[in-house]
């Protein structure tokens, strides 16, 4: 199981990934509209979701394009699992001795007990292994969270890893802090750090048409361009 067809061992990431499929298939839930991260996707996006995937599972061709638009909010739906408790489709990604310890820590916290800097640590690691390993590129849910300059800087420093290029400590650490980013998105509203970066009038245009978003309807080409 932990060898490639070809005879070459997986490196420590794949058999992440590998694992965590294998997990998903045991202990996931089905990705349609009663799993809990469909929910969390705009109305638009889950009469999308729900009309590609029906296509694919009846097995017509989908453009390349429809495939990455599926893959992508696929992938949301699953990094939206509900909260992290027991409960949560990743719970089953970590070992029984990790699973205990997150317990324990999930407990203070319901308790109001404050966690110290080494637990707070500790805690992140574990809910960052229930969440899917998602390669990070073009379709995980986060890279549009990015700024283009992250975007740049995440796709080229991952070609040179996938060709075996020693990227320089600087890279590691960039590259590092921008997966975190995308595994921890922050929202594009009114709590974004960015938010008054906007003159009054971008901000009453930005929920202006964000509400009609929320309401599932179509924005015109320019409000979709602003």
């Amino acid at each position: 199981m932990r060898r490639k067809n070809n005879g070459d061992a997986l490196s420590p990431d794949e058999i992440k990934l590998l694992q965590n499929l294998q997990n998903l298939m045991l202990f996931g839930k089905p990705l349609n509209e009663n799993h809990p991260g469909y929910k969390t996707l705009r109305p638009q996006d889950q009469k999308r979701y729900t009309k590609l995937n029906n296509d694919w599972i009846n097995g017509k061709t989908l453009t390349p394009e429809n495939e990455n638009v599926l893959e992508k909010l696929a992938r949301t739906i699953q990094l939206n699992s509900g909260p992290y408790t027991t409960k949560h489709e990743g719970f089953n990604n970590m070992m029984p001795i990790e699973q205990d310890t997150f317990n324990g820590l999930v407990e203070k916290q319901a308790e109001r007990v404050p966690l110290n800097p080494s637990e707070k640590e500790n805690l992140k690691r574990l809910k960052s292994m229930m969440r899917p390993a998602f390669p990070y590129d073009r379709n995980h849910p986060g890279f549009d969270n990015l700024t283009p300059a992250e975007q740049k800087k995440l796709l080229n420093c991952s070609k040179k890893v996938d060709a075996g290029v020693t990227i320089t400590p600087e890279e590691e650490d960039s590259l590092e802090k921008i997966k975190e980013n995308m595994d921890n998105p922050i929202p594009l509203d009114e709590n974004h750090p960015g938010w008054n970066n906007l003159v009054p009038k971008e901000k009453s245009r930005f929920l202006a048409n964000r509400g009609k978003e929320e309401e599932g309807d179509d924005l015109t080409r320019a409000e979709d361009v602003d």
